[in-house]
């Protein structure tokens, strides 16, 4: 099956605790976004699972990978519920944000604030090209939040996207729609048959998240 094929690829700061799930843990870079990528676009193409979900307990990191993994997860036709747990900062904000279901522990740390990056000494013409690489980066990060949250841009700048770090317990994330709600259980985030007790996981699955 797919997970099988992929586990051995899964490396770094991300894992696959059970066939439909990614756990990513600890920055946001090529070596942990890729994977999930990968395992995503695969599972996507093969029509395999009828749900994938991804945690995520992450300081933030780079914007183009959780971006490129933002997207993906947008184009995906497979639903992808988004958990958050720990700390959930920056562009892993970016990441948990983007599912179409989205969860977060009652205990998450979040952090939300502007694109920020060094224009460095360069000649007049790179700083320029620099400068508008920045723009539309700080666009970009604009917009995703008006499309996830559904606030308005004003309401986003004022409160989100700000010129200071803005930190936001679970329940503020949750009252500014970054997520869904807060999760206090496992049923509350795996799909149960009404048939019987067991999930769409297997008993190892939920013993090893």
């Amino acid at each position: 099956m797919l997970a099988n094929d992929l586990e051995e690829e899964l490396e770094g700061e991300t894992s696959l605790p059970a066939e439909n799930c990614l756990y990513i843990n600890g920055p946001i870079d090529a070596n942990s976004i890729s994977p999930a990528i990968a395992f995503i676009i695969g599972a996507d193409a093969a029509n395999e699972y009828e749900d994938i979900f991804v945690f995520i307990n992450s300081p933030g990191g780079s914007l183009i990978e959780g971006f490129a993994l933002a997207n993906v997860i947008y184009a995906s036709k497979i639903p992808i519920t988004t958990v958050a747990l720990g700390e959930c900062d920056s562009s892993g904000l970016v990441i948990a944000m983007s599912g179409h279901r989205r969860l977060i522990a009652p205990d998450t740390s979040v952090l939300s604030h502007q694109y920020s990056a060094g224009v460095g000494m360069s000649k007049h013409a790179d700083i320029q090209s620099r400068m508008k690489e920045f723009r539309m980066t700080a666009d970009k990060v604009l917009n995703h939040y008006v499309k996830c949250t559904g606030l308005s841009c004003d309401d986003v700048k004022e409160h989100l996207v700000k010129d200071v770090d803005v930190y936001l317990s679970a329940q503020e994330a949750v009252d500014f729609n970054l997520f869904d709600e807060i999760f206090l259980d496992f049923a509350q985030i795996f799909s149960y048959n009404e048939d019987s007790e067991e999930t769409v996981l297997n008993e190892s699955t939920v013993e090893n998240l």
